[in-house]
């Protein structure tokens, strides 16, 4: 009898399969997450949404009710002249980056905005007041402009929604202890 001998590159070849394999199922499922992440929070505050309205209306207010300056201490903001009206414009650089937020949208059932954060794709969003018997329903809304084949920003999202969740939150619960407190 005959001794079969191993093909050589056997392993190598084993290897590789995984290895593609790997990319193949990597890609693939990046091409199931969201392509447009949102994120939502909302809360009721007992006040006037007039009120509410001239804290979240002008950008020089969102470091005293936002969730960043808690996160980041050394983040700085720099502002256009106007800094409550369509146009608008607040730029911030942090420990995560550079970044701005421009108003596209104010009235009084809130605001609207768009978002971008280093080379990541702008966002778009959105925080709108509502009368309830309890005070005003504030929901703040942010949804992502189309990532397409950005498959790192979609894997991106999809581990940091739980953050991004809390920023929001911890936001509006701020908002709310300052207008309450009032």
């Amino acid at each position: 009898m005959a001794d079969k001998k191993p093909k050589k590159g056997g392993a190598l070849r084993l290897v590789l399969i995984v290895l593609l394999l790997l990319v193949v199922g990597v890609v693939g499922y990046g091409f199931t997450l969201s392509a447009t992440p949102s994120f939502t929070s909302n809360k009721v505050i007992k006040a006037d949404a007039d009120d509410i309205h001239e804290k979240v209306s002008d950008l020089k207010e969102w470091q005293n009710w936002g969730p960043w300056k808690d996160m980041d201490p050394g983040m700085t903001w720099s502002f256009t002249d106007k800094t409550n009206e369509v146009g608008s414009k607040m730029t911030f650089t942090g420990k995560d980056g550079t970044g701005w937020v421009e108003l596209t949208k104010v009235d009084e059932h809130g605001i609207g905005y768009k978002f971008q954060l280093g080379s990541f794709t702008p966002m778009t969003g959105s925080i709108t007041y509502a009368k309830v018997p309890e005070g005003t329903s504030v929901t703040w809304s942010t949804t992502s402009e189309d990532m397409g084949f950005k498959l790192h920003e979609r894997y991106f999202a999809k581990f940091y929604a739980g953050s991004m969740q809390e920023m929001f939150d911890n936001g509006l619960a701020k908002l709310k202890t300052q207008m309450e407190a009032n």
